[in-house]
């Protein structure tokens, strides 16, 4: 599995580092392209929010998902290297993925030794690469509205570990419609569906078309997973899979 971390230029100023810039096979323009996760690639688009005080130390580095724009968010009272923030991502990633598969049913707590294992010894190798997907960029911006209101309202000066994840929690159950903000679980259901395929093997209950028996079926495909066989709905896997934008034929 290559894990690719799509970096904006301020993040890639704040780090002192020279990447190269992401071309898409078919694209002329460089440095700004959509970037997808496959079968065998997990891409974050990566940006840097600073804090609204002026030479202020206080850093959030946010990474968006594609397709389920999910995102991470780490708090910084230093500014890391590249070794440090690939490790917070991934460590952020791992943990939050358990948190979200418990709450949405998708595994039982018995499975999360099972999934932590798999998330663990799953070889990875990382790539960086300075790039602006716009539309996930958005959605990384619109976050700083989320941070400043949440520090105002507690009356703190930065976001602790703690208080990132509220934040992030927060920020995933929401949707940006032109009337403002709406309830939407998308990113979660998108979020734990992407985890399931990849490091919930051996877990599923049902049997889906391409897809080994217990395994759950790449969720990004261009038509939905079809489902051959339903499990027990009481048992883990039954719920996700029946969100509508991820339903079987």
């Amino acid at each position: 599995m290559i894990v690719q971390f799509s970096i904006s230029h301020d993040l890639s100023r704040w780090l002192g580092v020279d990447l190269p810039r992401l071309m898409r096979r078919g694209s002329d323009v460089i440095g700004a392209q959509r970037i997808a996760n496959t079968e065998d690639v997990v891409s974050w688009q990566c940006h840097l929010i600073t804090s609204s005080e002026s030479h202020s130390p206080y850093h959030t580095v946010v990474a968006v998902q594609p397709v389920s724009r999910y995102a991470l968010l780490v708090p910084y009272l230093h500014r890391p290297n590249q070794d440090q923030i690939a490790g917070d991502l991934i460590y952020r990633w791992g943990n939050e993925l358990m948190h979200r598969m418990i709450d949405t049913r998708a595994i039982q707590q018995s499975d999360v030794v099972t999934v932590a294992e798999q998330f663990k010894a799953s070889p990875r190798s990382i790539e960086w690469y300075l790039n602006s997907d716009q539309d996930l960029l958005e959605r990384a911006s619109s976050t700083e509205q989320w941070i400043d209101g949440y520090l105002e309202a507690f009356e703190l000066n930065y976001l602790e570990e703690d208080h990132a994840i509220d934040v992030g929690a927060h920020i995933n159950s929401q949707s940006i419609t032109r009337d403002g903000m709406q309830d939407d679980d998308s990113a979660v259901v998108g979020f734990v569906n992407d985890g399931l395929y990849r490091f919930a093997n051996g877990l599923c209950t049902r049997l889906f078309e391409n897809t080994i028996e217990g395994n759950y079926p790449y969720p990004w495909a261009e038509d939905p997973p079809r489902e051959i066989f339903p499990g027990p709905a009481e048992q883990g896997g039954a719920e996700l899979f029946s969100i509508d934008h991820l339903s079987s034929k």
